[in-house]
């Protein structure tokens, strides 16, 4: 997937994202959602595809592995410290959903 299907598709999760915030009365978008948004596109700044295998440690298991098992613990470890809870969770969120996308397409993502 490129940097435009990324971004689009995070914009389809963050209008849901949104309703759901309306609902908790929670409902500035712009400020939640920025961080998924840029962490959305940015596994493929870090590693940009420069050829047909630039998936490395980035775009690997290993990191959907960890954000997977780790996102409560992060986000509620922020929550305590910095009380950036709402950011830290989207910007996991939107890093996470980067991931899901590469994984579909046909070189999934590397061990």
């Amino acid at each position: 997937m490129n940097t435009k299907e990324h971004f689009g598709f995070a914009v389809i999760v963050g209008i849901a994202i949104y309703f759901i915030l309306m609902k908790l009365n929670l409902s500035n978008l712009f400020n939640y959602t920025l961080p998924m948004y840029i962490t959305t596109i940015m596994p493929d700044i870090i590693e940009p595809a420069t050829d047909y295998k630039h998936r490395r440690f980035f775009h690997s298991k290993r990191v959907l592995k960890f954000l997977l098992k780790y996102t409560l613990v992060i986000t509620l470890i922020s929550a305590l410290i910095f009380h950036w809870f709402f950011y830290i969770l989207f910007g996991i969120v939107g890093y996470i959903l980067h991931l899901l996308l590469d994984s579909t397409t046909p070189m999934g993502l590397p061990n």
